[in-house]
């Protein structure tokens, strides 16, 4: 496999927006890198506060080195970094279905996938992710809201989260396929194994309460309130989780 290029900025308006204006010249895979971001975003284009001192990375993978379907493609890059943050900060990290990187009850970081259109069709993905290193964002998200951690919160030893966020992006770079490589199978137990949930709380926009009952085979999130059983299968879906 290729090695991952770094493109690495102080400033930019966002990683991921970056990354695409990058392919129209730079060859996949490849990954963009910033400090801060002006403009950062997150699902369905919320703000992400995005101070120096946390680890801002995109990455611009071709989708037909993409061996499972798309649906199952958020869950396998959750399970990616959550490896990868034990591994080097030793901290445990739960996900919540589909994008968000959690400990106990408070986001740690968050996953965004989108694809970029080329020539009409769907050519390349671009991942990004966010991690509160140094800093916790103090983000006034409305009801569905819930309170954010920093990795410098909660390792023993505060010289785990020092240095510049460049040395940290390369370092994911280094084991990303070491940690990415898994099969459908492994992709489904290893988020089964790591997600808040099931018997978790769900509430509908119109206030109606779903217990979750886990993964399903295509990667989407059950739920099921008096019988009647749904599943979600984007971030975009107008429930929003009640931690317990």
């Amino acid at each position: 496999m290729r090695p991952i290029s770094l493109l690495s900025y102080s400033s930019l308006d966002s990683t991921s927006l970056e990354a695409r204006r990058q392919l129209e010249t730079c060859p996949l895979p490849f990954a963009v890198h910033a400090d801060e971001q002006k403009s950062g975003y997150g699902q369905q284009s919320r703000e992400w506060i995005s101070p120096v001192g946390n680890l801002y990375i995109t990455l611009a993978l071709p989708l037909a080195g993409l061996t499972h379907p798309l649906p199952l493609l958020p869950l396998r890059v959750a399970i990616t970094v959550a490896r990868w943050i034990e591994s080097v900060w030793q901290v445990q990290v739960q996900l919540k279905w589909p994008n968000d990187l959690m400990h106990n009850g408070r986001k740690l970081g968050g996953i965004l996938c989108e694809t970029s259109l080329q020539d009409g069709a769907a050519q390349s993905v671009l991942i990004g992710i966010g991690i509160n290193v140094q800093h916790a964002p103090d983000e006034d998200l409305g009801p569905s809201a819930y309170p954010s951690v920093a990795l410098a919160d909660l390792v023993s030893d505060p010289g785990w989260v020092m240095g510049g966020s460049k040395q940290w992006a390369e370092l994911l770079l280094e084991r990303w396929y070491a940690l990415w490589e898994m099969s459908h199978e492994e992709i489904l137990s290893g988020f089964s194994q790591l997600q808040i949930g099931p018997g978790e709380k769900w509430v509908s926009a119109e206030g109606l309460v779903y217990r979750d009952c886990g993964i399903s085979e295509a990667g989407f999130l059950q739920l099921e309130r008096e019988g009647e059983r749904l599943e979600l299968v984007s971030a975009t879906h107008g429930f929003r989780w009640v931690p317990s």
